[in-house]
């Protein structure tokens, strides 16, 4: 009896071992994936807000601007906005920072809800952007990255944003806004 017992837990053990690797394997390969995919959507979609942003800035003379300045998605999926900045003004060594504030939630009626919602919490869960200063050469441009994933727990409706870039020189440690405030919008359904 002792020896049937034996290798009944040898047995149990082996297969929970090779349960715990196909478990492993599978995970694996399914967050490579996830990876490999959103890789894909990242490179596509930098391409075209870049060229965007560029045509935005350069052609069109602006010192700041997003795109794009409007997306509509669901609480599963995120959204990639590009922030740009155009140095027309300021020497190289001027060191630029943006901020970015979630100002308005309106829900699907168009009703204002900002004033339920804890939108410290919500910006902290919400938005992905380097937060440090940034240098912008002289007549050149730089083009910021801003994700954007709302929560689960926060209601369906229209998610308003306002992006400040703001400027100090070598000779100021004092912050100026560099150029008008950019809006963007999230739609999540």
């Amino acid at each position: 009896m002792r020896k049937k017992a034996a290798i009944s837990l040898s047995m149990n053990v082996l297969v929970i071992i090779i349960i715990s690797i196909v478990i492993l394997v599978g995970s694996v390969a399914f967050l490579y994936k996830l990876i490999g995919g959103a890789e894909s959507i990242k490179s596509d979609l930098d391409e075209r807000t870049n060229q965007q942003l560029k045509q935005l800035l350069i052609d069109q003379g602006k010192r700041t601007a997003v795109y794009p300045y409007k997306v509509t998605i669901s609480h599963a999926n995120n959204a990639v906005f590009g922030i740009g900045v155009l140095n027309v003004d300021e020497d190289s060594t001027a060191d630029f920072s943006l901020e970015i504030t979630l100002t308005k939630v309106l829900d699907i009626q168009s009703v204002d809800i900002t004033t339920t919602l804890n939108l410290e919490d919500l910006q902290l869960n919400a938005l992905l952007y380097t937060a440090e200063s940034f240098k912008v050469l002289q007549n050149e441009h730089k083009n910021i990255p801003v994700l954007v994933s709302i929560p689960t727990n926060y209601p369906s409706g229209t998610y308003i944003f306002n992006a400040i870039i703001t400027v100090s020189s070598t000779d100021s440690s004092e912050q100026e806004q560099y150029g008008p405030s950019q809006k963007f919008y999230v739609e999540v359904q």
